[in-house]
């Protein structure tokens, strides 16, 4: 072919590729070229450039690498045109190394190779390359053109490179550049894009000429920076000055719509996209779509896409993402799915937005199935994609599955490693965060703000100062430290660290604050306890006028109620109405809760009233507020008023609630509310059941408390803490203290709140050794620094009788607070050492730490326990010094004080000068006057107390039923029992028990029983009353029949039961039922109880068996006072004075106590045995040797001595001359004395002061009338009897009891009601045939009847005392000894008769009197006649 041919055709085939290039079909230009290399023709430079340049528009990488290789195979030369069309093509392709090597092979670089390489580098996200390139062409002197600047720009604004974008600037106004409509277009968004809108606008007002570029340029500038209100002005503006808009017009200002979320407008601008029909524009609807999401209308962006003819995947991913930012996260997996069924197929932007969507709703199933989509999809590997699977398993609570996707990723970016970080965060895994941030750090990853954010949240949520500290320097080694949400990040760690000292410097260096700087200060104060500061700040804001937000408002309510800051809370309340928050329902809950902890809970109340609509936490704050206030009876209303509004109660509103049923002890309410929870499926939340089980214990439902306990599914450290503290409260401090054992096995570790507990359950029941266990555990956990439990530590060694240690743990603590010395006072004070309560008080001074309340009462109490009455008014005066007297716990402890020491009129000035007088100040004035024997007094102002309103609590009730029982008082105590009545409170238990022993007390055991059986629950408590009323009441026999019935249920009895049923058994001397009593009490392990053991004593002495009292007295393991008196008094009812003395002896060699009841018991059996002259030497050694004065007791028993011993007239006169005040038992030892030595003219005078001092006394008449009958005086004697008569006083009735086969049996006088009384009489009748043969004669001057001889004699033998001996003696063994017992003394005749009865029938027959035993054997009387 010719050469001319060759080159026609050569250039026809350059034409055609040029050609299509030019129109787009880049295909066809690439068929043409091969196929013009397939025909052997050579291309020549043109149409490698046309070539190359559809590569780069394809983005076909490796088409334009084998056209590169065969060009140089074809060794065409590259110059500079075919370099820049290589470097661009390489770029566009994301080859930029590639494009490098190009670019370093060209030997003439011009300015069009520059600039390829230049937008390469940007375009392959380079900037700051670019910028190098821009200053390497700079050095080699190639003179830049508007591309070349065009491309710069671009490459600032893609870095942000302010400072480099305005060195351009002047590079472009130097060269005259700045009216090149491009470059200026290009200027306005760099300014744009770097934040520098002023600059923006400066050059686009600078414009010479403005193209819809430019007006494009600066509304997209506006709309990036959120800034839509002045990208919407430029688009007025625009319009104003005609400039048509396009397409890129419209997607900015809808991007302006979007990020203002003014919907009218956006509807506006739609008008004119339909009026300029671009409607149908896919990417106009795209952005249509977009607006109306954002704008809030899902409606309108669901209209559009329905309407779409045609929906690509950006379609798609829009509205899925709309659904998921609107809060419609199934709605937006729904889309996916029909997205899917029509066959679009998804990319990375949709994952993320259907991964979102997972997250949003907790679809944790569903993300495993996206995710395994994505894997189909090859998207894995895709570093969006994989950062928001991370972060969907961390928000799902699933981090194994976040690692895993973490470890997979070929790459990880720093979101990657932030969304790990903050995952971990989200899911309490804090230190692991911190961990990972570690490792991050070592793979030299950098970070940024986000991740910033993610490790200092970890550290808050550790506490961990230090590791806070070391984030700070890496922010600031990282230039992140003057990023406003990081310092506001940082200041929020270091607030939650209890480090506002850091937070505040770092708040002061702020540049400009922000309402969540503010914000996180003023939490962080409040979180501090420093409520007074975050006030401060709240109006520092004010001042600076900084708009505060509903977040500031909670900050600062919060603040107001941690320091009832009642006027600083009301004037935030006026913030709330100014800002227009009085309808924010956060906000009202937030006011409701800080009234109530000012005290304000009416203000509470009418907020909670006036709110519109109520939330749960509405219910709840205003719930806990009626708790808070003590109003927990309106909390429990306000509950039950929630439930019929149909409101769903949550945790809160349950804890509140049980809150109150806590402070009231409703425990029926309580475990209606136990239903609830379960019904609510709140069981497995154990904050709810922590406080569940705390409720119970402090209702005293123990065995509740415990049976929560074990069905919780996990036990955290406050669940052992509460069972340890109720076991505690409960009186089984044991439990408690095993419990501590059990909870360290189980290996959770206690901390100061349990060793609290612990430490109360051993001062509680003196612990001692248990108590030095645990000091020893508290310092191997090293808490012994930690001032609460030092302050249990001193409590527990004070209790225990250690007052030493406790001073020595007080001494080696570093600072002591007022608890530590108030604290250490109450322990001195209980062990009565006054000096050191005086010599602590007066240094806690000197340390200038102020006493409080607790302080003085426990002076007070030191002062109450030795009745240290002048002690006790100079703490008085300290306290009106401290201005504290008005306090109500101070107040009763001081009329508590005063009226223990014996003075009640101080005790009512206190009282009287309190400004509020609450129900437990009247208890306490009441309990007052019982405790000083002013019962009268007490019932006055139990009267007073109701007149006033005041309502009287269960404790005032029992007392007052007890003030009735001391003085007798029946009719008084009938009417309290109908207030009782009326106030539905006769079935508490406590109050029950009370009214048993009132009228009991009062003799009406009917009235007991009727109260007894009423009961709907008994406890021991109520049967120790029923049988200790019937042993007041002389029915020995039914309180023992009482106490064999209890044994038949399930309420065990405790020692004071065995006390009662011993008391019984000796009032009855049923000495066989005596020791079945014992061996019960043995086999319950409390025989070695002092108090069962002193009572055993009593109880066999009193039926008879002296020798079973001294063997359970000798066998005793420690014997107190009261054991020693017993024995002493046993042995002188026995007769046995002189072994009385021994013991005294004895007594005294082993340091035992002496007290007044000791000299009481000795004189007592002295008396008996007639031993005058020990009896004058004891008397008259009490005060010298024992330093014990006299009492009125001591000198009735001296007078009774005397008496017996004839020396009538020493007795008077000794009477005469005593120290104290004589009473009526001192006058009746002598009016006995004379009836036995038929003293006429001294007997009258001693009746005349009994009758004086005790007009009721029967046994005063009695006496005298045996006087007067022994004196032949009958018509006085008749005399008296009428007196007694006419004044309404009952003569005793005289029994007698005898146990025979476990029974008792009753005989009175004349008896005719015993079912064997026939057999008993031809007993008698038989026995008195042989007393009269053996020389018996009766003795009629002891009837007090002036009648026949024959009468009187007959009713001597019918004596209650000779019946029951008869019925002894048919109803036992022969031999076997025969022990009765009468409530009076006995007569003269039936001694001698019981003599020659003993005698007859050749047994022991042991009788015991009022005043002492007879021990009958062979015709003879252990008391020798003198008794």
């Amino acid at each position: 072919m010719a050469p001319g041919t060759i080159n026609r055709s050569r250039l026809s085939w350059t034409a055609a590729i040029i050609r299509y290039v030019k129109e787009g079909s880049h295909f066809k230009a690439l068929e043409i070229f091969n196929d013009m290399r397939g025909e052997g023709v050579n291309p020549d430079k043109f149409a490698f450039v046309s070539i190359f340049k559809a590569c780069a528009s394809l983005r076909n990488l490796e088409e334009g690498r084998r056209i590169h290789l065969w060009m140089i195979e074809n060794g065409c030369e590259l110059d500079a045109i075919l370099g820049s069309c290589l470097v661009d093509m390489y770029a566009k392709c994301g080859s930029i190394s590639e494009a490098c090597r190009v670019f370093e092979n060209v030997v003439t670089r011009d300015v069009v190779l520059w600039n390829s390489m230049i937008v390469g580098h940007v375009k392959c996200c380079q900037g700051r390359e670019a910028l190098k390139l821009y200053q390497q062409m700079q050095q080699e002197e190639v003179e830049p053109d508007n591309v070349t600047f065009v491309g710069v720009l671009n490459a600032c604004a893609s870095v942000a490179a302010l400072e480099e974008g305005k060195l351009v600037h002047a590079a472009v106004v130097e060269r005259g550049f700045e009216a090149d409509a491009y470059v200026a277009n290009c200027l306005v968004d760099m300014y744009a894009k770097c934040g520098s809108l002023e600059d923006a606008s400066r050059v686009f007002d600078n414009m010479p000429r403005k193209d819809v570029v430019s007006w494009n340029a600066m509304i997209m500038a506006y709309a990036k920076c959120a800034q839509g209100e002045n990208a919407l002005e430029i688009f007025r503006l625009m319009q104003k000055e005609q400039m048509d808009p396009n397409r890129v017009t419209f997607m900015g200002v809808l991007k302006a719509c979007s990020s203002r979320a003014t919907l009218e407008v956006g509807k506006l601008v739609h008008l004119q996209i339909i009026q300029r029909r671009l409607d149908s524009d896919i990417v106009m609807e795209n952005c249509l779509i977009d607006m109306y999401v954002k704008c809030g209308s899902i409606e309108s962006a669901c209209k559009i896409f329905h309407n779409m003819p045609l929906r690509d995947v950006v379609s798609w991913n829009t509205l899925i993402l709309g659904f998921v930012k609107c809060g419609h996260g199934e709605k937006a997996l729904e889309l996916f799915e029909r997205m899917q069924q029509e066959k679009v197929k998804p990319n990375a932007v949709t994952f993320v937005a259907v991964l979102n969507a997972c997250t949003s709703i907790g679809a944790l199933e569903r993300g495993k199935l996206v995710h395994s989509q994505v894997i189909e999809c090859g998207l894995d590997s895709d570093g969006f994609v994989g950062n928001n699977l991370i972060d969907m398993y961390a928000k799902c609570g699933i981090m194994e599955e976040a690692w895993k996707v973490f470890v997979n990723m070929p790459e990880c970016d720093v979101v990657g490693w932030s969304s790990l970080i903050g995952g971990y965060v989200g899911c309490g895994m804090a230190q692991k965060a911190l961990q990972i941030f570690q490792q991050m750090q070592e793979q030299k990853v950098k970070p940024n703000g986000v991740t910033f954010l993610a490790v200092l949240n970890a550290c808050a949520c550790l506490a961990a100062l230090d590791e806070g500290w070391y984030i700070h320097a890496e922010t600031i080694k990282h230039e992140m430290e003057s990023v406003s949400y990081v310092q506001n990040c940082l200041i929020d760690m270091y607030a939650k660290c209890g480090s506002m000292e850091d937070a505040c410097q770092v708040f002061n260096i702020m540049p400009s604050r922000d309402v969540v700087s503010w914000n996180n200060m003023i939490f962080g104060y409040v979180n501090s306890g420093e409520g007074e500061k975050a006030i401060e700040l709240f109006r520092q804001m004010q001042q600076e006028e900084v708009d505060p937000d509903s977040g500031t408002i909670v900050g600062a309510l919060n603040a107001c109620g941690s320091i009832a800051a009642l006027e600083d809370g009301k004037l935030v309340h006026s913030y709330v109405v100014l800002h227009g928050l009085q309808s924010n329902v956060f906000v009202l809950n937030c006011l409701i809760d800080m009234y109530a902890k000012c005290g304000s809970i009416d203000d509470a109340f009418n907020i909670f009233e006036d709110m519109p609509t109520r939330d749960t936490v509405s219910w709840s704050a205003m719930i806990l507020g009626y708790v808070r206030c003590g109003k927990a009876q309106k909390a429990l209303e306000l509950f039950r008023q929630m439930q019929d509004e149909q409101v769903e109660p949550n945790s809160v509103t349950f804890i509140g609630t049980l809150k109150a049923c806590s402070s009231i002890s409703a425990l029926e309410d309580a475990r209606i509310l136990h239903a609830q929870i379960i019904r609510s499926g709140l069981q497995a939340d154990v904050h709810v059941m922590n406080c569940l089980l705390d409720m119970y214990s402090k209702c005293g439902s123990i065995e509740d408390a415990w049976r929560v306990f074990n069905e919780l599914p996990s036990q955290d450290l406050v669940s052992w803490n509460s069972m340890i503290v109720g076991y505690s409260k409960c009186g089984q401090e044991r439990k408690a203290l095993d419990l501590f054992l059990q909870m360290q096995q189980e290996g959770v570790a206690p901390n100061n709140l349990t060793f609290i507990g612990a430490l109360s359950a051993c001062a509680n029941i003196g612990a001692l050794e248990d108590g030095k266990l645990l000091h020893g555990r508290v310092i191997q956990c090293g808490l012994e620094s930690d001032i609460i439990v030092a302050n249990s530590l001193i409590d527990m060694y004070a209790k225990s009788g250690s007052i030493e240690s406790a001073f020595r743990v007080f001494n080696t603590m570093h600072a002591h607070d007022v608890v530590s010395w108030s604290t250490m006072i109450a322990g001195f004070a209980k062990c009565r050492r006054m000096e050191m309560v005086w010599e602590l008080y007066g240094q806690m001074q000197q340390e200038d730490v102020q006493p409080n309340c607790i302080t003085f009462v426990g002076m007070l109490n030191a002062c109450s326990n030795m009745l240290a009455l002048e002690e006790g008014k100079l703490v008085h005066a300290q306290i009106v010094r401290m201005g504290m007297e008005t306090d109500t716990f101070v107040g009763n402890c001081l009329v508590d004080m005063y009226a223990k020491c014996g003075n009640t009129d101080d005790a009512h000035r206190v009282f009287s000068s309190m400004p509020i007088r609450d129900v437990v100040l009247w208890n306490t004035m009441i309990m007052g006057y019982i405790k000083c024997g002013k019962e009268k007094r007490a019932l006055d102002l139990f009267k007073q107390m109701q007149e006033q309103g005041m309502e009287p609590n269960r404790i005032t009730f029992a007392e007052v039923i007890n003030a009735c029982a001391s003085i007798a008082a029946l009719d008084e105590g009938k009417s309290i029992h109908a207030q009782l009545l009326r106030k539905r409170l006769e079935m508490d238990p406590f109050i029950s028990n009370s009214l048993i022993n009132m009228y009991a007390c009062c003799v009406s055991t009917e009235a007991a029983c009727r109260v007894f059986h009423n009961m709907s629950e008994r406890d021991v408590v109520s049967w120790n009353t029923m049988i200790m009323g019937h042993v007041k009441c002389e029915n020995g026999e039914k309180a023992l029949e009482l106490f064999w019935h209890m044994q038949q249920g399930l309420v065990q009895p405790n020692s004071v039961t065995f006390v009662a049923a011993l008391n019984a058994c000796a009032s009855v001397a049923a000495l066989n039922e005596g020791k079945l009593v014992h061996a019960k009490a043995i086999r319950s392990g409390l025989d070695a109880d002092s108090f069962v053991g002193n009572c055993l004593v009593d109880m066999y002495a009193k039926c008879g068996s002296i020798e079973d009292a001294c063997r359970v007295f000798n066998n005793m393991a420690a014997r107190d006072t009261v054991s020693w008196n017993t024995m002493l008094v046993s042995y002188g009812m026995h007769g046995l004075g002189r072994k009385s003395f021994k013991l005294f002896d004895l007594m005294s060699q082993e340091g035992a106590e002496m007290e007044n009841c000791t000299f009481v018991s000795l004189l007592s059996a002295f008396s008996h045995v007639g031993l005058v002259d020990e009896g004058v030497h004891c008397f008259e050694s009490m005060g010298p040797i024992h330093g014990i004065q006299p009492t009125v007791e001591h000198y009735s028993c001296m007078v009774d001595i005397l008496g017996r011993s004839s020396e009538l007239d020493e007795a008077e006169n000794l009477i005469k001359t005593m120290r104290c005040e004589s009473n009526v038992s001192v006058w009746m030892s002598l009016l006995g004395a004379c009836r036995t030595h038929g003293n006429l003219q001294m007997g009258e005078r001693a009746a005349k002061e009994v009758f004086k001092l005790d007009p009721g006394n029967s046994s005063g008449y009695v006496l005298l009338s045996h006087i007067y009958a022994a004196n032949g005086c009958w018509d006085s004697s008749l005399k008296i009897q009428h007196m007694r008569k006419n004044r309404h006083v009952h003569k005793k009735p005289g029994c007698t009891w005898i146990e025979v086969d476990n029974q008792v049996h009753r005989f009175v006088a004349d008896d005719k009601q015993h079912p064997q009384i026939e057999d008993i009489w031809a007993k008698l009748n038989q026995l008195h045939t042989q007393m009269k043969e053996a020389g018996y004669l009766p003795n009629p001057q002891f009837i007090s009847h002036d009648v026949n001889v024959e009468p009187r004699v007959m009713s001597l033998y019918r004596h209650s005392e000779r019946l029951a001996i008869a019925f002894g003696l048919i109803s036992t063994p022969l031999g076997y000894p025969i022990r009765i017992m009468k409530n009076l003394r006995v007569c003269e005749d039936c001694h001698t008769a019981t003599k020659f009865i003993s005698k007859i029938v050749g047994r022991s027959i042991i009788v015991r009197d009022s005043s002492r035993f007879h021990h009958f054997d062979n015709g003879l009387c252990s008391c020798n006649n003198y008794w």
